[in-house]
């Protein structure tokens, strides 16, 4: 274990000069050594499970702290899950709901529907004629999804190679959930 002589070399570096200290022997230095290099294993995992990104062991607990489901699913699948959850908070622009489509894959086509203005708008144009409530609504329109790529370290034996698309119901609630609660969102696909 390449950790554990590093700290055997340190504690040998560390002991002070004299004829009693030479007593020690290296059966002790290594047993002191093994167990700093199992602590600092230890911490090295919970920094790592404090990402939702390289959890593992973590990943129930991250569901339930961002009531995300990951029962069922696999370990590439529950991370990208929980990393959208934790990233898809704040932002009313267009910019921010085409990054979320982006974020499961979706390039997407945003239209923000405006009612026809005296005075702004165009007779002839795309500019429709409508109602007040026109200005509450707006369509995402999401194109062909990229597959999911399998990935080294991301996904698990079993998993698939990239033949299926992101979830959509995922998508799709999570674009309901954070669009302005006045507005009426209409998701199509191409």
């Amino acid at each position: 274990m390449e950790l554990k002589s590093a700290y055997v070399n340190v504690l040998g570096k560390l002991m002070p000069k004299g004829r009693i200290w030479e007593a020690d022997s290296d059966e002790e230095r290594s047993a002191e050594a093994e167990l700093l290099a199992e602590v600092h294993a230890f911490y090295d995992l919970i920094a790592k499970e404090s990402d939702v990104r390289t959890a593992t062991y973590l990943l129930p607990e991250w569901g339930e702290v961002l009531e995300v489901d990951v029962e069922g699913k696999t370990l590439q699948a529950a991370r990208f899950d929980l990393s959208l959850k934790k990233n898809a908070q704040g932002g009313a622009t267009p910019e921010y709901f085409k990054h979320l489509a982006k974020s499961y894959g979706y390039d997407s086509e945003l239209t923000e529907c405006v009612p026809f203005v005296c005075g702004l708008s165009e007779c002839a144009s795309a500019d429709e004629l409508g109602n007040e409530d026109t200005i509450y609504g707006w369509y995402l329109k999401l194109l062909t999804p990229d597959a999911v790529a399998f990935r080294v370290s991301e996904s698990e034996c079993g998993d698939d190679l990239g033949t299926e698309p992101p979830d959509i119901g995922a998508l799709s609630a999570i674009l309901q959930k954070y669009k302005p609660s006045h507005t009426f969102l209409n998701i199509s696909f191409e």
